[in-house]
């Protein structure tokens, strides 16, 4: 199983892009989840014991996979009320994200696969730097995506050609 997501670190209001592959299945699945968890720790005390809160979840497959499946996530946090990731503030306290992969199987056994996130609260300019980046790699990939399919329709018309050729040397083949 591999589980990846486009980088770790995304502003309040990112989009989180990244996909599910299964390379091999060896357990009967029928349920697959992702939930957003946030950690949130008061070092004040030794005994201090973390709040677990599960922000949202939802259901990406229902049913078992196939080999070498590959299941896209593109998840907007724009409708979460999300705070920024801190990290051992005044040594009292630390909020983290995690980003949970619940498998279940038949027997209604669950299997946890988690990737930690590091979300930042990003002011206009460098938001409206982030959109322009954002803009531009899909600009990119929309390039690539062109010149893949042009690519594949001059390949097309030269196995046409190739026929046409073919055929034009069997007529002439035939009539002599």
């Amino acid at each position: 199983l591999v589980f990846e997501v486009e980088r770790n670190k995304y502003h309040l209001k990112d989009v989180i892009d990244g996909f599910v592959r299964f390379k091999k299945v060896s357990i009967k699945l029928v349920s697959m989840e992702l939930q957003l968890i946030r950690k949130e720790t008061m070092l004040a005390n030794t005994n201090s014991k973390p709040e677990t809160e599960v922000i949202t979840r939802f259901e990406i497959m229902d049913g078992g996979p196939t080999k070498n499946e590959t299941i896209p996530i593109k998840w907007f946090l724009s409708p979460y009320e999300l705070t920024p990731t801190y990290s051992n503030v005044g040594n009292r306290l630390s909020v983290q994200y995690y980003i949970n992969l619940v498998l279940i199987d038949v027997e209604e056994r669950k299997y946890f696969k988690q990737h930690e996130v590091t979300f930042l609260r990003l002011d206009k300019k460098s938001q409206s730097a982030m959109e322009g980046l954002r803009e531009e790699r899909k600009k990119e990939k929309e390039i690539k995506e062109k010149e893949k399919q042009q690519k594949k329709e001059e390949e097309k018309l030269e196995k046409e050609r190739q026929k046409e050729k073919e055929i034009s040397e069997n007529l002439i083949s035939n009539t002599n």
